[in-house]
């Protein structure tokens, strides 16, 4: 089926070479250019119709023409459209081609389908926020292609009634298919007689300015695609048929392959009515993208691949087999660089083909990234287009691809990985946004004016510089306050490098700089009267201070020199430290700080490390990818584990699952159970409240975000909760800026009906 592409190119190019043929040895083919009016029915059908209504008198050979043409189309539909029409192939020369619009909401219940990987890991909650974004996208969506079945038609009948008021075909003068004839025409026309004119200039120009500014004009706008599809109602021939043996929705799959790859959003798997099969431009992309040959059209050879019938697992194995390779560098357990996954170019196209388009990765991730458009991008070698879909305001996918968790959100949620390998979302993921960060990526951002509202945003971990992005991009100054002196929060200072590389975060900052965000760094407030200075010279403050607050060892023994809390012990530089070098270390806890503290330690020198905890291995459920690599570089785990005391002599007692006391040696223990809340005591002194899950404080100018609402959560949450305050602050200022001009609309009129109803002056007695 990909020599359809082929063909159609072909066929254009015949055409083409048709209607010069015909100007150069006046055959009679052509368009209004060649030979007046009256003729122009002869290849346009609207330009018949616009004739006949100018005319009020059709000519026979207008309509023997009109005739044809319809004949055509009830065999064929809207061949013209998807084979001969010149617009679309000038849209893809000149990189003019409309966004196509699609939509990740088609849930697996209206297909009558489900996916069994979703089922298998909690998914974290939607917020509000987020569900009032997906709405108002399926909104937008909806509205968008209302528009673009019923546009058209409106325009049809404009033309038809110009056309009949003026007596002359006006929409003949700014179609993009005459004009682009027009030129042809004209300079043929030029070379012929000699006759040098500015006309196919100006021609050029027009149709120009229509490729460029009006790119949906196919879509929205184009009379005559309306006029084939009312025709094309009664084609029933050349129509794409759809193999439900192989088609994958057979096996429970919310395959949207096809529909996103048809100009018109056709769902084929639907059954949809004469109206919606009409607009079908027989163009044959479907098939031609169809991961598994399952649709194909009369006349046109079938794909190897798709002979044959096969309704078992196996058949989705062959169709899909195992990922394509990454270019992943290999990193000692002594080496603390951060280890790279990407893919080149080549591989990266090969894997972003496999996507099936159902939008299960977008749902499953919290901050609802345009994963599919970016996967769809890459797979279309446009490496550029999904950088920018991925570097938008308050995204960041360089931290996103290399800190979240395999086993959980995008990738978990791909239905591939039922019976193959999932699409290896965080590789494509990190190869398009690094090749975007070093092929120098700049933020273009709003200009910011002297009475623009001003924001604080206390902390620059993810939660808050998530924040302080979107709210530049809106033209707001923002000002950063952070303790440490460098941005980043727990990515730079808690987050060891061999997991995340730094410099990722300092370019991060460098951008975010010359955005026009104010960085204070190492701005520690140590009062409430220093706090609430802060919300008096701004318009609004965001506290994003993160879940810092650690779950202290609550046992005999947890007070000892030789016993440290996590995120104490990460913080350092762990290249220079010797903490840990030629000890028994034991690490309290297997979620994934423990296991940053385990690996640490293991390239700091320990003898042996000992991760203890609670519960059993399954029930603890630690970040898979994080475990393995512990596991394989010499970790050692006790699942069920309780820990009863520490000893001066450098030992910990356990109990084991099995209720025996155990003896560990622990020259260095570690207490990574986690993180109980925000360090508040300023924000107490100053009378603030932060309540759970809430973006709002009790203070209404004073919002929170991150871990310091949710709770210790994945760096993707947090950009989430971010990007949602940030919207919750704009609405605000928003909000407020109106209500200030209501009350100055309101003291204006008072003042006006002060004077309107001031008694005359008494006239002065002589």
């Amino acid at each position: 089926m990909k020599k359809i592409s082929i063909l159609r190119a072909l066929s254009l190019g015949l055409f083409l070479l048709a209607v010069v043929c015909g100007v150069i040895w006046q055959t009679g083919w052509g368009t209004l250019s060649s030979f007046g009016i009256g003729s122009i029915a002869q290849i346009c059908p609207v330009g018949a119709l616009e004739t006949i209504f100018a005319s009020g008198s059709p000519a026979l050979s207008v309509l023997i023409c009109l005739g044809v043409f319809v004949a055509l189309v009830v065999v064929f539909g809207r061949f013209f459209c998807g084979w001969l029409c010149p617009v679309p192939s000038l849209r893809k020369i000149f990189g003019a081609e409309p966004k196509t619009e699609t939509s990740c909401f088609n849930d697996s219940e209206d297909q009558g389908t489900s996916s069994t990987r979703e089922e298998t890991f909690s998914k974290p909650e939607k917020s509000s926020t987020s569900s009032r974004v997906l709405l108002s996208s399926k909104a937008n969506f909806i509205n968008s292609a209302a528009l673009q079945k019923k546009g058209p038609f409106f325009v049809l009948a404009a033309a038809l009634v110009s056309s009949a008021i003026f007596s002359f075909p006006v929409f003949c003068l700014i179609c993009p298919v005459g004009l682009t004839f027009a030129f042809i025409i004209g300079i043929v026309h030029m070379l012929k007689f000699n006759d040098p004119t500015i006309t196919p200039l100006v021609i050029l120009g027009v149709l120009f300015l229509e490729i460029f500014f009006l790119r949906r004009w196919c879509q929205f706008i184009c009379p005559i695609g309306a006029f084939i599809s009312l025709v094309s109602r009664l084609n029933k021939t050349f129509v794409p048929k759809v193999d439900d043996q192989k088609c994958l929705r057979a096996f429970g799959l919310n395959c949207q392959v096809c529909r996103n790859a048809c100009p018109e959003g056709i769902d084929l798997k639907k059954t949809v009515p004469s109206t919606e099969s009409s607009r079908c431009l027989k163009c044959g992309a479907c098939a031609q993208r169809c991961p598994v040959s399952a649709i194909s059209f009369p006349f046109l050879k079938k794909s190897k691949c798709a002979e044959g019938k096969t309704t078992n697992v196996v058949y989705l194995k062959e169709r899909f087999p195992g990922g394509a390779a990454t270019e992943q560098s290999v990193v000692s357990k002594a080496s603390f660089d951060a280890p790279q996954e990407t893919f080149s170019l080549k591989n990266a196209i090969l894997e972003s083909s496999r996507c099936i388009q159902c939008g299960a990765c977008v749902k499953a991730c919290p901050q609802h990234n345009p994963i599919t458009e970016v996967l769809r991008s890459i797979a279309a070698g446009d490496t550029k287009a999904a950088g920018k879909l991925l570097m938008q305001s308050g995204k960041m996918p360089e931290l996103c691809s290399q800190l979240c968790p395999k086993d959980k959100f995008c990738m978990a949620a791909c239905p591939l990985g039922n019976f193959s390998v999932p699409i290896n979302i965080h590789a494509l993921m990190y190869f398009a946004s690094s090749r975007a960060l070093d092929r120098g990526y700049r933020i273009s951002r709003a200009r910011t004016l002297e009475k623009s509202p001003s924001v604080a945003v206390i902390g620059a971990g993810p939660a808050g510089l998530a924040a302080a992005d979107v709210l530049r991009a809106q033209g707001y100054k923002v000002t950063v306050y952070e303790r440490e002196k460098e941005i980043g929060g727990l990515t730079m200072f808690g987050i060891p490098a061999f997991k995340l590389s730094k410099e990722r975060i300092l370019t991060r900052r460098k951008l975010y700089e010359k955005s026009g965000i104010d960085f204070q760094l190492g701005y520690e407030i140590k009062s409430a009267q220093e706090f609430l200075g802060i919300v008096d010279t701004h318009d609004a403050v965001l506290l994003a201070i993160g879940a810092e607050n650690p779950i202290h060892l609550n046992v005999s023994g947890a007070n000892s020199n030789f016993v440290f809390q996590a995120l104490e012990y990460l913080h350092g530089d762990p290249k220079q430290a010797s903490l840990a070098h030629d000890k028994h270390v034991v690490v309290l806890g297997v979620g994934g700080t423990a296991l940053d503290c385990a690996r640490t330690a293991l390239r700091q020198g320990a003898r042996t490390v000992t991760c203890v905890f609670r519960k059993s291995l399954l029930k603890a459920n630690p970040p898979r990818d994080d475990y393995e690599s512990a596991l394989r570089e010499g970790a050692k785990f006790l699942e069920e584990t309780q820990i009863q005391s520490v000893q001066p002599d450098k030992t910990v007692k356990v109990i084991n699952r099995e209720g025996i006391c155990e003896v560990l040696k622990a020259d260095l223990v570690i207490c990574a159970y986690g993180f109980s809340g925000p360090r508040d005591e300023v924000l107490k002194e100053a009378g603030i409240v932060i309540s759970k899950g809430s973006l709002h404080t009790n203070l209404p100018k004073v919002f929170a975000a991150g871990d310091a609402v949710s709770g210790p959560s994945f760096v993707t949450t947090a950009i989430e909760s971010g990007q949602g305050a940030a919207k919750a602050i704009s609405q605000f200022l928003s909000d407020r800026c109106t209500e200030k001009k209501r009350s100055r609309q309101n003291r204006k009129n008072k003042d006006d009906g002060k004077l309107t109803n001031r008694e005359p002056a008494q006239p002065a007695i002589s």
